[in-house]
């Protein structure tokens, strides 16, 4: 089944390759299914390679073979009252092929994904390149500028939130909330997804941010689209954002906001680091707040400025 199809169904779709491989990057919405776990995986691939096919094939099957009856189980519980399943592997062969015909056999209908997960990441690839109406909000740490994005959305405009995509506030406190984030592949993955649904010749909107999200990179084409986008600057007072910030991270312990703090030192200095440490201690939030402030205002001035060095005023009250 072609890829295009494979998408606009609507059953549970079945990732049949390794944990590991699903790991470093699947389809959207998919459940890992493991035909064999990431050990018998090498162990078949070695043999491929080293003894041929017949040998590996063979192999396969003893691995397989005792599994046969719990895979059907589980299926049954994915599946349990439309007994349709999607299946790929990781070029639509051998793997996703067998599981196919073992839930056929056991009376469900199953759909393979013709060119397997190589096909959707083509697809994902191809999403970047497309011409989006992207305009790009702007403003110092604390402005709300994520808020914003939220609220544009409940009013029905389109909006691509990175940070959440990344799982990471895309700052030295972007780990507070202790999430983990996907590989850089998987967030491609999860913004192409995202992308596929946007309207072309409607606004985009999406936050300023730096190409690295914490450990998730912003593909290249699309990072070249953002740069060239009308950027829109967010106002908001320093009272203001240290304000928020406070309503923001104050939940947090102590040693984790020391612990964001600390990783500034080569950038701020040890003397300025440890003063902020000491505030934080002593809970003087807002002269904590202030003096971090300082530094990240100063970097991002600079760095959206040579990124977007035309500003204009936001077409709407916030």
């Amino acid at each position: 089944m072609n890829l295009e199809i494979f998408l606009k169904q609507s059953s549970p779709i079945l990732d049949v390759r390794s944990p590991s491989e699903f790991l470093e990057g699947h389809i959207p919405g998919a459940i890992s299914f493991p035909l064999f776990t990431d050990e018998e995986r090498s162990i078949v691939g070695t043999l491929y390679k080293k003894e041929g096919k017949d040998i590996a094939v063979k192999a396969g099957l003893r691995f397989v073979g005792p599994k046969l009856a719990s895979f059907v189980e589980m299926a049954e519980l994915l599946a349990k009252e439309t007994k349709e399943l999607r299946l790929y592997c990781a070029r639509g062969g051998m793997r996703s092929s067998s599981l196919s015909w073992l839930l056929t056999t056991a009376g469900f209908h199953s759909s393979v994904l013709s060119g397997g997960y190589k096909s959707f990441r083509k697809w994902t690839l191809e999403r970047f390149s497309q011409k989006y109406s992207l305009k790009v909000l702007g403003g110092f740490t604390g402005s709300g500028k994520t808020e914003l994005l939220l609220k544009l959305k409940e009013e029905g405009s389109q909006i691509i939130d990175l940070e959440d995509l990344a799982a990471h506030r895309g700052s030295s406190f972007g780990q507070l909330d202790k999430k983990v984030q996907p590989s850089t592949e998987q967030f491609e993955n999860n913004l192409a997804w995202n992308l596929s649904s946007c309207n072309l010749d409607q606004p985009l909107w999406i936050e300023d941010e730096s190409r690295m999200i914490g450990t998730c990179c912003v593909p290249q084409d699309l990072w070249d689209q953002m740069t060239a986008a009308p950027f829109f600057w967010m106002k908001s007072t320093k009272e203001e954002r240290i304000k928020r910030l406070i309503q923001g991270y104050g939940k947090y312990p102590l040693e984790d906001l020391t612990a964001s703090v600390r990783r500034l030192t080569k950038k701020m200095g040890l003397e300025r680091v440890e003063n902020i440490v000491k505030a934080i201690e002593e809970n003087h939030m807002e002269i904590a707040v202030s003096a971090i402030l300082e530094y990240y205002d100063q970097a991002y001035q600079y760095s959206s400025q040579k990124r977007h060095p035309i500003r204009n005023d936001l077409p709407f009250n916030h």
